[in-house]
């Protein structure tokens, strides 16, 4: 009796092993690839339920190892000639979460799709910049009625496209047929790769934008120079320009930014007036923190500071050498060749306006370091024998120190100079359009 259980327990065993051999060599093995950061890995993917492709990718690379990854670890997914997915951010219960959700459409704008455990439809909306945001309310996803509002703020708000959207159902198909409505009016080219595209490449964009600036001048103090008392703040209008490179291989979270600042300040003392119109050259690090909508942008870098024009009242220097005051009826240059570098950092947010317009509200700040050099003429006393001694030389360096100068070599050997290091800061806040 127990020989007999003994080989019925063998038998069963070793079936149960066949069964999982034989399930195990079922699964099926889809060619396709993986974007890991910047990288397009090909292989093969095992095939899931939708359920789990939502959460995991099973990856066997091209030596044959099998790999587990997940929304946080890789970019997208992709069977080839078919169905794709991409990382992207979701609130559920109000806690941001990584999951996969498929591509529906893609063009100049892209529509994904994201089935929660309810097993409502929860849409995606990716821009013609690559910015994703969810159509679906996460309070409330299935409130089609908010989510159509949302959706005709995603796409534009214009007439055309919202008769589309009160026209069709908020199904699968409904909401395809209203992106790709929006699509068509944007004469979107090659849908089919526009997803690698966006993958691969990168967008350039610009700004212009107009604000005010407030900004502070410091010298050090010294008894050689009526420039170290303190300043106030000076404000006044400040304009600006940039370009903006995004890269897409980096979810387009990071870019480079390059601008031109221009403004004129005065600076005043209780005794002295300086001032000057300068531009900044910035080149920033950008970085969105908001991967859902990319609207807010955090950015840092260095700028140069050129100085374009000065004018000054009432500055005046002691030379310690000459034991003399340099007042300011002697002083005959005030040089602008003077370039300062500085570290400037700020923030900005984007309300989208339209298609491609977005509203764009920034604040920064900056510091800058540089000297300036003053020029002036002295009459150089010097002791001289009677024999030596020279009465037309003594006229012409009289002369000088009223500017009549009998040669122009005279009056440049006559210049003396001394430069002063200083600081500058600015904060700045503008309004413009980013498109």
């Amino acid at each position: 009796m127990l020989k007999t259980n003994f080989y019925h327990l063998a038998s069963l065993s070793l079936f149960l092993s066949l069964l999982t051999l034989s399930l195990s060599a079922q699964e099926t093995l889809l060619a396709g690839y993986i974007v890991k950061a910047s990288d397009t890995l090909a292989g093969q993917l095992i095939e899931q339920e939708r359920n789990k492709e939502q959460l995991r990718c099973l990856f066997i690379d091209a030596n044959g190892e099998k790999q587990e990854y997940g929304p946080e670890t890789i970019s997208a997914w992709a069977v080839e000639n078919g169905r794709h997915y991409r990382s992207v951010s979701m609130l559920e219960q109000g806690i941001s979460q990584k999951r996969f959700a498929k591509v529906l459409l893609d063009g100049f704008a892209d529509l994904l799709l994201f089935v929660d455990d309810d097993g409502i439809n929860r849409f995606l909306f990716s821009d013609s910049l690559g910015i994703i945001q969810e159509v679906n309310d996460p309070k409330a996803p299935n409130d089609d009625g908010k989510a159509k509002g949302r959706l005709i703020f995603l796409l534009g708000n214009e007439d055309n496209i919202r008769k589309v959207v009160y026209k069709q159902p908020f199904t699968k198909d409904g909401v395809l047929k209203m992106v790709e409505a929006y699509n068509q009016q944007n004469q979107a080219g090659n849908p089919g790769n526009r997803f690698e595209d966006k993958m691969q490449g990168t967008t350039l964009n610009f700004s212009i934008h107009a604000g005010y600036s407030m900004s502070k001048i410091q010298f050090p103090e010294s008894k050689y120079h009526n420039l170290g008392t303190q300043y106030g703040y000076s404000s006044a209008p400040v304009f600006a320009v940039a370009a903006d490179l995004s890269f897409a291989g980096l979810s387009k979270q990071f870019g480079l930014r390059l601008g031109l600042n221009y403004q004129t300040h005065q600076y005043n003392n209780e005794e002295a007036m300086i001032e000057l119109s300068s531009i900044r050259l910035p080149l920033h690090v950008v970085f969105r923190p908001l991967k859902k909508t990319n609207s807010l942008q955090l950015f840092a870098g260095v700028f140069g500071d050129k100085v374009l024009s000065t004018t000054q009242e009432d500055v005046f220097l002691s030379d310690p050498q000459l034991y003399m005051k340099i007042t300011s009826e002697k002083l005959i240059e005030f040089p602008k060749k003077n370039i300062g570098f500085g570290l400037s950092a700020g923030i900005d947010y984007l309300f989208p306006l339209g298609k491609k317009q977005k509203l764009m509200l920034s604040a920064s700040y900056a510091v800058a370091w540089s000297n300036m050099t003053f020029r002036y003429y002295a009459f150089h006393m010097y002791y001289a024998s009677y024999k030596d001694f020279n009465f037309y030389d003594l006229y012409v360096k009289s002369n000088m120190t009223s500017r009549q100068y009998e040669s122009v070599d005279a009056k440049h050997n006559s210049w003396v100079t001394n430069t002063i290091n200083h600081q500058i800061s600015y904060f700045d806040f503008k309004v413009g359009f980013w498109f």
